[in-house]
């Protein structure tokens, strides 16, 4: 990889393709054309339905002939894809075209309107009378085939029979259960038997009574219970035409419920693009446990809608684990589904714009201008961008400060050139196909297909952008990425380069079948089909044969050139498109008969991984990984990588915990509390002359340890901030009591710093006084901070910058993590900060010296992922700690997602020579005693007052146990079991929550909160325990050694002397 290969905010371009002679063929008409005039000299005036099946009757031949409405016992129910299917089978077999039906197009405004603005799923029905041939007609002699037409051997001799057809269908591709609201819409009958003409209409679900029902009327259906294969089976009963009829429909069935929302109905963009308003369906879903309005919103944007058929229900079945366990977490949801939503992204764009500036009205009062975060995904992350970028250069606040971008086609997207071919071809003789090759050739595809197919006059052009992606990547790469706001992405694509395949060409659709029929010696009916589909190479990628009976055959081959890039099998987020293809063949039937196709391979690269991450390279194996140049190439503030390849915008395990890490250190704790000493006690004029202890100093988010610089006659403090409401206090304990020595009142500031949501505070010695400063750092973009000093009466400023950095050393990001502490045996009277950036590649650290004016960095890592001999990962949490009770401080590098068997690693730093020595490691196992899990709570302070950091452990086991452990290098395991509670869930009188977990892949975590560090004039840390998800009594406990136990120092209430916990 050299620089000069990658671009970053360049638009695509067509390669120089040298095609094959000749790349195109293309010659026949569809079937149901050559149908029409194979039969255009046989008297068809007995077919007076208008409709004669032989004449565009393809896939759906067995569906329409199978389902007179009579005998449903054997009918597994039609599906909504077989239902159009079957309709565009008859509109093909018309007589005369346009006569009977009207477009399909015309139905998906109707099911849209009660999907999304009626909230109920409609049903249609179809009553149609049709014609077909006799099939002994083609053999006894009354048909007679010339080789273009067909003839009557003796005119007048009857070989038409008159059938009906009629059926059932869900219009939803899935049903959500088990109660759904359903309704028979009087614009969907199908077949033109008016609503007046039906009686005694009935639905009935297996195992219930039937129900009486109404066009046009809501109804709901309870109790649904799904098959072994997922499906549910709705009956319907009516009667009409003079008969009673039933027929029965299907859907697939899934249990994921939505929580209860507030609908915000269809909101209106107020700028138009090309003289159109896009629109935007918008449901709000408030916190688990809260109501609207909302505190916490994250504005969920979704993809590309092919079909222009999803609705709030598909968007809940395929993310609603992810989007349940969010509203668990304590965020609300501000759930966006497009109207249209294969329309220009520009125009979407400029719809998820006006839900952004409405933002503030949604939100509750003292929240209203709280900045919100965007959870965006595919084409989401387009119409997301847009609406950001566009604000931000039209001066409007956007309200947004953190964008997740999941893989995003920030370059283009691929759906290969020969499955177009295939979709091109097959689209006039199936409904549904042809439905997909209208969202193929809508603008929002036109706008993200990295290569096409198209006609400019009389030229067709294949495996080329169209000029819609030219035009759309010039005007957004233009506007860059939004400034004012952290923008993170990721890749579904793997960061090694790993290709789909190592194949260089694989065959992805393969079906053949000749039928031939003799008469005497002629061949009467010759019908097949012939399918071939390979990936972009140079050679051959669509080859498709296809003849029905009495029809020309028609040909298509499509064939590549020497500028064929092999992008179908290049590292990206994946699509199954060949297996849905394969799937959907497979389960119809083509000339009634079974002809089975197959596939070497079901996915293909959808999103290339360096179009997720924001840039154009000419290398189609690019691995980030092994990019140094990967900051500077993506223009995104962190990036995730796939590894190896996943499917599109698929909730792995790995990408949940990313979401979940930056949403939490973007809207932080909302309430925290820090145990330092700030200065000496104003009673007794002591302080900055005793000893040093450890204790632990969690910033919002963080958990780390820091160095307390504890004076022996100083109280220490309790620094108390609640971010929502903008409460800050500093109160000492006294005996049993707590006494108040500072409090903001509610002002919204702690001395000159404004308090904000995703505020991360720390206490550290940052100038060398033996007391502890107040570093503050908000999540904003760019991010600000202050440092001040607490004099026992009021806040001292000290330093602050609003451009983003520390002293310009260090760029400021919400998922910074900080530890602060003694590294250095030489500079012990003060602490330093060790900077670490888990990027995922290349990832920052620095150790930082705040001078009293700025910030030095005294040692870098280069961006070298590595600290020592530590690799950087995310998920990683680092402490600074005393353990042997002399300078300087080791470092503990924990990482809890992905590093093999959970080591813990121990570091030193040799200030002298710059580098980080290797003390010891420990895998699945801390020494002999504790069992490592992936969630577990490692913190470390000094407890017992020997000097030394002990190591204390809270699993995230069902019942969680607790234990204390101290760190003796060299020896044996290097870690001592000193105290441990058997696993009964009790931290002395403290009775610990049971765990939690984030999502259901991910692993239990402790749900209590602990505050390490000095509470009282004791060089002895206490731990001050609090249960915010609970909303439990707070308790201070204190350890004792002999007998070894924990006692409890004060608590037992929701209240800490003047603070009330939890608001």
């Amino acid at each position: 990889m050299i620089a000069s290969e990658v671009t970053a905010q360049s638009v695509p371009q067509a390669p120089g393709i040298t095609l094959r002679t000749p790349p195109i063929v293309e010659s026949g008409v569809p079937s149901s054309v050559g149908m029409r005039d194979a039969f255009s000299t046989v008297d068809l005036s007995s077919a007076n339905s208008g409709i004669l099946l032989d004449i565009g009757a393809l896939f759906s031949k067995h569906i329409i002939e199978s389902r007179d409405g009579l005998d449903i016992s054997q009918d597994a129910g039609v599906g909504m894809d077989a239902f159009v299917d079957a309709f565009g089978d008859l509109a093909r077999s018309e007589i005369v075209l346009g006569s009977k039906f009207p477009p399909i197009d015309s139905w998906s405004a109707v099911v849209l309107e009660w999907r999304q603005a009626q909230e109920v799923t409609p049903i249609a029905i179809a009553m149609v009378g049709y014609d077909r041939i006799d099939p002994a007609a083609y053999t006894d002699g009354r048909l007679v085939f010339d080789g273009v037409h067909f003839h009557e051997s003796v005119p007048g001799t009857p070989f038409v029979e008159h059938k009906s057809f009629v059926a059932a269908s869900i219009l939803a591709p899935t049903l959500v259960g088990p109660t759904a609201q359903l309704v028979i819409p009087s614009n969907l009958l199908v077949g033109g038997i008016p609503a007046t003409a039906f009686s005694n209409l009935q639905v009935q679900v297996a195992g219930q009574a039937p129900i009486a029902v109404a066009f046009d009327q809501p109804f709901t259906v309870t109790n649904l219970v799904p098959d072994t294969s997922g499906v549910v089976r709705i009956e319907l009963h009516f009667d009409a035409a003079g008969g009673s009829y039933s027929a029965a429909t299907a859907a697939k069935y899934s249990a994921k419920k939505e929580p209860s929302y507030g609908d915000k109905g269809l909101i209106t963009a107020s700028l138009p693009y090309l003289g159109g308003y896009g629109k935007m369906y918008v449901r709000l879903y408030p916190a688990t446990g809260r109501s609207l309005p909302m505190q916490k919103p994250i504005v969920v944007i979704d993809g590309i809608d092919v079909m222009n058929n999803r609705s709030f229900d598909e968007i809940w079945n395929d993310f609603g684990d992810t989007l349940q366990k969010l509203l668990d977490l304590g965020y609300d949801l501000v759930v966006c589904d497009y109207e249209n939503g294969r329309d220009y992204i520009q125009r979407n764009g400029f719809a998820v714009r006006e839900v952004l500036a409405r933002l503030p009205s949604w939100q509750a009062p003292g929240h209203q201008f709280e900045p919100a975060a965007i959870l965006a995904g595919s084409m989401g992350t387009q119409t997301a961008r847009y609406a950001l970028t566009t604000a931000e250069r039209d001066f409007e606040d956007h309200h947004i400060g953190l964008f997740v971008s999941v893989d995003g086609p920030y370059t283009g997207a691929n759906i290969p050139i020969g499955l177009q071919g295939f979709v091109e071809f097959l689209a006039p003789e199936k409904q549904t196909v042809k439905d997909f090759l209208t969202g193929l050739d809508s603008p929002a595809a036109s706008q993200l297909l990295r290569k096409n197919r198209f006609w400019v006059g009389w030229t067709k052009h294949v495996y080329e952008p169209r000029q819609e992606f030219i035009d759309y990547f010039a005007e957004a790469n233009t506007l860059g990425l939004p400034k004012q706001c952290r923008n993170v992405a990721i890749a579904s694509g793997s960061g090694d380069g790993t290709r789909v395949t190592t194949a260089g060409v694989v065959e992805y659709l393969r079906a053949k079948l000749i039928v031939t029929v003799q008469w005497w010696w002629w061949t009467i009916v010759s019908a097949g089909v012939d399918i071939k589909v390979d990936s972009d190479h140079q050679g051959q990628v669509f080859y498709g044969w296809m003849k029905k009976p009495g029809s020309d055959a028609r040909l298509k081959i499509w064939s590549l050139g020497a500028g064929a890039e092999k992008l179908d099998l290049a590292p990206g987020g994946l699509r199954d498109t060949p297996k849905t293809i394969k799937d959907a063949w497979n389960s119809s039937l083509l000339f009634s008969l079974f002809v089975p196709m197959s596939s070497q391979l079901d996915t293909h690269c959808f999103i290339p991984t360096s179009s997720a991450l924001g840039f154009v390279t000419s290398d189609l194996n690019y691995a980030p990984k092994y990019d140094a140049q990967l900051r500077q190439h993506s223009p995104f503030d962190a990036v995730h990588l796939g590894d190896p390849n996943t499917y599109h915008v698929s909730e792995t395990a790995a990408n949940i915990e990313f979401i979940a890490d930056e949403l939490e250190r973007f809207f932080g704790v909302r309430e925290e509390h820090l145990l330092g000493d700030l200065c000496a006690d104003p009673t007794t004029g002591g302080g900055g002359t005793g000893t040093s202890g450890v204790g632990t100093v969690a910033g919002i988010g963080s958990g780390f340890t820091a160095m307390i610089a504890s004076a022996s006659t100083a109280y220490a403090e309790l620094v108390s901030v609640n971010t929502e409401l903008g409460r800050a206090m500093i109160q000492r304990r006294s005996g049993s009591s707590w006494q108040l020595a500072w409090t903001n009142n509610s002002t919204g500031f702690i001395g000159s710093w404004h308090i904000s949501p995703g505020d991360r505070y720390y206490l550290a010695d940052l100038t060398g006084d033996e007391y502890e400063e107040l570093l503050c750092v908000s999540s904003s973009v760019p991010a600000s901070a202050m440092i001040q000093k607490f004099d026992g009466t009021a806040w001292q400023f000290i330093w602050q910058t609003l451009d983003g950095t520390l002293g310009g050393t260090w760029t400021l990001r919400s998922t910074d993590r900080f530890t602060f502490g003694v590294v250095s045996s030489t500079f012990v009277t003060k602490d330093r900060l060790l900077a670490v950036y888990p990027y995922q590649t290349h990832s920052t650290a620095r150790i930082l010296s705040f001078t009293g004016a700025s910030w030095i960095s005294e040692w870098s890592n280069g961006d070298s992922d590595w600290i020592g001999g530590y690799p950087i990962q995310l998920g990683d949490r680092y402490s600074l700690a005393d353990l042997d009770g002399s300078a300087p401080e080791e470092l503990i590098s924990v990482n809890a997602w992905t590093y093999p068997a959970g080591w813990v690693v121990v570091q030193r730093y040799d200030a002298g020579n710059q580098l980080w020595n290797w003390l010891s490691a420990s895998t699945d196992k801390i020494g002999f005693g504790w069992v490592r899990g992936a969630g577990d709570q490692l913190e470390f302070a000094d407890t017992d007052g020997d000097g030394r950091a002990e190591l204390h452990c809270i699993s995230g086991a069902p019942s969680p146990w607790a234990a204390v452990l101290d760190y003796t290098p060299g020896t044996t395991g290097d870690w001592t079991m000193k105290w441990d509670n058997g696993g009964d869930s009790m931290l002395g009188l403290y009775q610990l929550s049971a765990p939690y977990k984030v999502f259901t892949s991910d692993h239990l975590r402790p749900i209590d909160k602990f505050v390490w560090g000095r509470a009282s004039d004791s060089l002895v840390d206490s731990v001050l325990v609090l249960a915010p998800h609970t909303q439990g009594p707070a308790r201070l406990l204190g350890y004792q050694l002999s007998p070894a136990q924990w006692l409890s120092q004060w608590g037992g209430t929701i209240t800490i002397g003047f603070w009330s916990l939890y608001q």
